[in-house]
């Protein structure tokens, strides 16, 4: 696969598509792109028409590798398909078209995910195969893996989760086991998976193991092959942890949560729970910086904290990404340098806020902007906010993350109405969002208003208006 890819892009290394459709292809698609000396950006087929050409054409993307009934249906006609399964593999052998001769570099892009941009577009995060091995070389180590285990690949490859299970277990030769999407969406069917595969290694998002472990409750014999739970991607429900562990009986496997962004490649902490830790109350223990990265908490001026106070984590080593794709000045304000650094640290500021514990432990306290985690995915409630406005018959628009009755978080969309049939506008928003956003980014519930309220300085009161769904 690599020599086909050599052969249709020749040059030096530039972004290339890979379906993320979760099938043997896309993994294939995605090493065979690293292999020919090139970066890979995931499209998930789920989303939207015009976010994938968005996606496209910002990458500046000449290249899909993936199924081609599911490519032509979103790529232009300009850009080149790859397919795998009609790949001539006789047709390139390896002295017709080589890959010896391709030289990567550590600094060379491996590849690029796309997260959500407070200006209503995302934006291309590059990650090198230095950030990569980085994470790998301090994170690994912490684990007892081996060839013996199995890990479950839940998380899509444009979650970059994914890049932890992934090569987390081709790294010491695991298994690595594709959950179909269909698989994903049932907590029954997952569990069912889980035991027939007999899966040692799973990674989750903690508000889908919440649906996960609800259904192990019924079923706690299930799995008992399971070894490692590993939590990232979102702030860790130590309750739910702690149900779920009286619920395994004899065959209770070791829980971690790992806090870390896509802009310091995947991981950045370790931390082993405890039935201390359910008891400590601290609400999201993260744990000790990965031996590659180091964590500072600052205030507004960048001026370090003392322990104890509550400030934004900076973040700095071998894992901090290069940076956003032809963004240079959003690149410039998050992956900053301190103006009093005579050794010109570069750090990534990470917009959420944590505390410094004794121990050199941290905690996890939450975002300091409008950065939101739903499902895995970090999102910019902006982003929502601006294609929303776009529809005709809404005139402004706010949206939030707001628990129900269970706890469980969902977006909300507040908007200001041009017309008075409510249930129409819902209707159509609904549908228009569907088919804007990606499924984890469209509102679940909307709410319409004459007129927002507002605070003292004139601006909407986001407090006031939410406070209707509670």
């Amino acid at each position: 696969m690599a020599r086909r890819i050599r052969s249709l892009t020749p040059g030096g290394p530039a972004f290339l598509g890979v379906v993320a459709d979760r099938s043997p292809d896309s993994v294939v698609g995605m090493m065979a792109i690293l292999k020919a000396g090139h970066a890979y950006v995931p499209l998930d087929p789920f989303y939207p028409l015009e976010r994938l050409h968005y996606l496209l054409d910002d990458a500046q993307v000449s290249l899909v590798v993936g199924p081609r009934e599911i490519t032509e249906s979103f790529a232009p006609q300009h850009l080149g398909i790859l397919d795998p399964r009609e790949a001539p593999w006789e047709a390139a052998p390896e002295e017709t078209v080589g890959v010896s001769d391709v030289r990567i570099a550590g600094s060379d892009p491996a590849y690029m995910i796309y997260t959500s941009g407070s200006t209503g577009n995302p934006k291309g995060c590059i990650v090198t195969h230095d950030n990569v091995l980085s994470m790998l070389r301090a994170a690994l180590p912490l684990f007892d893996v081996s060839a013996d285990d199995r890990w479950s690949i839940f998380h899509s490859m444009s979650f970059d989760f994914s890049v932890w299970e992934l090569w987390g277990a081709f790294a010491k030769g695991s298994r690595a086991t594709l959950v179909p999407a269909d698989i994903t969406q049932t907590p029954e069917a997952f569990i069912d998976f889980l035991a027939t595969e007999e899966i040692t290694v799973l990674n989750q998002v903690p508000s889908v193991f919440r649906h996960l472990a609800k259904a192990h409750a019924e079923r706690p014999e299930a799995l008992t092959a399971l070894r490692h739970i590993i939590f990232g991607g979102e702030k860790v429900d130590l309750e739910c942890v702690r149900r779920f562990s009286l619920s395994c009986g004899k065959h209770v496997p070791e829980f971690t949560n790992m806090y870390g962004i896509t802009e310091i490649t995947v991981h950045a902490t370790f931390k082993r729970l405890t039935e201390a830790d359910f008891e400590s109350g601290i609400s999201s223990p993260i744990g000790q910086p990965l031996s590659n990265l180091a964590i500072s908490i600052r205030d507004e001026h960048g001026v370090e904290l003392p322990l104890g106070e509550t400030g934004e984590m900076w973040i700095t080593g071998d894992g901090v990404a290069r940076g956003y794709h032809r963004r240079p000045e959003s690149t410039q304000k998050s992956f900053a340098h301190l103006s009093h650094d005579s050794r010109g640290t570069r750090y990534y500021r990470s917009g959420d806020l944590g505390r410094a514990l004794p121990g050199g432990e941290f905690e996890y306290v939450g975002r300091a902007d409008q950065q939101v985690k739903v499902m895995g995915f970090r999102i910019e409630l902006g982003e929502i906010e601006e294609v929303l406005k776009q529809h005709p018959h809404v005139e402004d628009a706010v949206v939030s993350l707001v628990p129900d009755r269970t706890g469980t978080k969902s977006l909300v969309a507040c908007f200001v109405r041009r017309i008075e049939n409510d249930q129409q506008v819902i209707r159509e928003l609904r549908s228009y969002a569907s088919s804007k956003l990606p499924r984890h980014m469209a509102p679940n519930r909307f709410r319409a208003f004459d007129k927002f309220p507002l605070n003292s300085s004139g601006k909407t009161d986001r407090k006031a208006l939410l406070a209707v769904f509670h």
